[in-house]
């Protein structure tokens, strides 16, 4: 190692401190430590270093030393052997070095070059501490463990390569920080292999971040890993990662566009922030292949948001998944999805002012909840004619939409599907309807400010209670002459439905302790079209308090027991000769009836009880 100008130590066991002004000095293997500030008052440039010292804290502090050599032989790199050393601009570090210890170039800011051996598996705490003119990093895909404050306050680092899975040691559970905080990185590149970024890993270092690279084999991105990336505008999670942690891209104000390529589980902890939060992401895609959304992971960090693309592969999505997304008008839904109920129900797009929402053709069911607390603002629904069924709540608290057609295919619906579609005033019927329960008895339109209702022919069936509690204002309704069976208080509450026409024989389907389908209506004239033969018992119950006028066509054969019960406005009713039976309590409390024309030979038919047809009648009987 000898050399012109070289100075050799020797015969002691600690070197303590140097006079001459020799540029080299090569330590003698006999040395085992150097004392502190050993070379401050000399004049060498560059230091050889044996293996045998194992001892170095604040040797080159205050030193000339422009470059260190650590001879062949060391594993370890002792605890501060470069503390402040000011002049330092290169260290040599050999192959076989494993760990260097705490703060070995603290504050060596004119250190431009990372002396970094294949072989090394930790760097400590402080090892690289306000290295401000060191550029770039690119560590070595050996290195398993790096402690916080090691690369801090390294400002003028700019591009950031890793190559392998790094845990961050020395963090506790008061103070949470990056070993880069306080560099100024532009960019930063994971390569291929890397299958997890570990806690706070740029958490606060990432401002400047412009270019972030994650590799095809990465995993898990933990919590806060990327906190705080305002600069970064783009972002594409492959198709390889399976979890984000909580806040792990919070902060990131112009990620504008993040796109999502595969199934993702959520690690969040109670308070901790979601993934996205505080981002300004307009645009978000989840590619074709996802199949799975979870609740909450664009929550708070979706403001921005003009358009969300959900694939057509996607079956299961959370609840609150794009929770206040106050820019989102319009959503398309292109597959059967189930929701994931999280947070009291709250829909996928709570609080989101949505104005159309589009189903494309293919899908068959809408899931309840989707998008409860995001209708207040939705004119337009567009459903499909593969529709089956529509769940609970799926379309709470719609108060702008004002026309609903529902499409032929639709078998289902649920309780309070369209609850609180205030504006609402067509509804187009084009299919058999069943009502579902979930958990109450209420109807899918509930409070909703209906004005006309039209049931296409070739419907054959209404249930009970479709529309109770939201006909309040209906003054318009079309029954086709294909309707075979109408449940009890399908129009329950209809106040404003002054007329009805009957055009085919229809059965009663009793529920709710036999009212009727138009209890608490305002009828006041009803009319039983030529052709039909049965109106059925109870169809009217509690629903003729205002009854007029009563017209039954000469094709009658049977009025049902209570089918006109409690109507006591009608004063004249005429029977036609085709009718020949009658159910008890059929015109039961007609009190103002003056006159009964009976035009044939009728049967009286008994149901529950044994009342007549016309109890309490007390007017004149016509027989003709």
């Amino acid at each position: 190692m000898e050399k012109e100008g070289t100075a050799v130590i020797s015969d002691v066991t600690t070197v303590t401190s140097v006079t001459k002004t020799d540029a080299y000095l090569e330590i003698s293997p006999a040395f085992t430590a150097l004392a502190s500030d050993f070379a401050k008052n000399a004049a060498y440039r560059e230091v050889w270093i044996p293996p045998t010292v194992t001892d170095a804290s604040y040797a080159m502090r205050a030193s000339s030393v422009e470059k260190v050599i650590f001879a062949e032989g060391f594993t370890e790199i002792p605890m501060r052997a470069c503390y402040g050393a000011k002049n330092l601009k290169e260290a040599v570090i050999p192959e076989g070095v494993e760990t260097m210890h705490k703060s070995v170039f603290y504050n060596c800011d004119r250190l431009a070059r990372l002396p970094f051996p294949s072989t090394l598996k930790t760097l400590e705490e402080y090892v690289f501490y306000g290295c401000t003119s060191i550029t770039e990093a690119d560590l070595p895909a050996s290195l398993e463990k790096i402690g916080v404050y090691c690369f801090e306050n390294c400002s003028g680092m700019r591009k950031l390569a890793v190559n392998s899975d790094i845990a961050v040691t020395g963090n506790t559970s008061i103070s949470k920080r990056s070993p880069f905080q306080g560099c100024s990185l532009e960019e930063a590149v994971f390569s291929e292999g890397v299958t997890a970024v570990t806690s706070y890993f740029l958490a606060y270092a990432c401002e400047d971040v412009t270019k972030l690279a994650l590799p095809s084999t990465i995993s898990v991105i933990q919590k806060n890993a990327f906190y705080g990336c305002s600069s970064l505008q783009s972002l594409s999670l492959p198709a390889s990662l399976t979890s984000l942690g909580a806040s792990c891209f919070a902060g990131g104000a112009s990620l504008s566009d993040v796109t999502v390529h595969s199934d993702l589980k959520l690690d969040v902890g109670i308070a901790e922030g979601y993934p996205f939060d505080g981002s300004a992401a307009s645009r978000i895609t989840f590619a074709e292949g996802v199949t799975k959304i979870p609740g909450g992971i664009f929550d708070g960090g979706c403001a921005n948001a003009t358009e969300v693309y959900l694939p057509t592969t996607l079956k299961t999505l959370g609840s609150r998944a794009f929770r206040n997304a106050a820019s989102l008008k319009e959503i398309t839904i292109r597959s059967d999805i189930a929701m994931s109920y999280l947070y009291n129900r709250e829909g996928s797009f709570a609080y989101a002012p949505l104005e159309k929402v589009v189903a494309e053709e293919g899908v068959t069911k809408l899931p309840g909840y989707i998008f409860m607390g995001a209708s207040s603002s939705l004119k337009e629904i567009i459903l499909p004619e593969t529709l089956v069924s529509i769940g609970a709540s799926t379309f709470d608290s719609c108060g702008a939409l004002e026309e609903l057609v529902l499409p032929k295919s639709l078998k289902n619906i649920s309780e309070n599907a369209f609850k609180g579609a205030a504006s609402l005033k067509s509804v187009h019927i084009r299919s058999n309807l069943k009502l579902t329960k979930d958990l109450s008895m209420a109807s899918p339109f509930t409070d909703s400010g209906l004005e006309e209702i039209t049931v296409d022919e070739g419907v054959t069936s209404i249930p009970g209670a479709l529309f109770e509690g939201g006909c309040a204002r209906l003054v318009s309704l079309y029954l086709p002459t294909t309707l075979t069976t109408l449940g009890s208080m399908a129009f329950n509450g209809a106040a404003s439905l002054k007329e009805l026409t009957v055009r085919s024989d229809i059965k009663m389907k009793y529920v709710f302790f036999r009212d009727g389908a138009f209890k608490d209506s305002a009828l006041e004239k009803i009319t039983v079209e030529d052709g039909v033969t049965k109106v059925p018992g109870y169809i009217f119950t509690g629903g003729c308090a205002n009854l007029r006028e009563l017209d039954l066509p000469d094709s009658l054969v049977s009025v049902g027991p209570s089918a006109f019960d409690r109507c006591p406005g009608l004063e004249a009713l005429e029977l036609p000769g085709s009718m020949r039976s009658m159910g008890e309590y059929a015109f039961r409390g007609a009190e103002s009836l003056k006159e009964l024309h009976i035009r044939s030979n009728l049967k009286v038919t008994k149901d529950l009880y044994t009342a007549s047809p016309l109890a309490n009648f007390f007017g004149v009987v016509l027989w003709t």
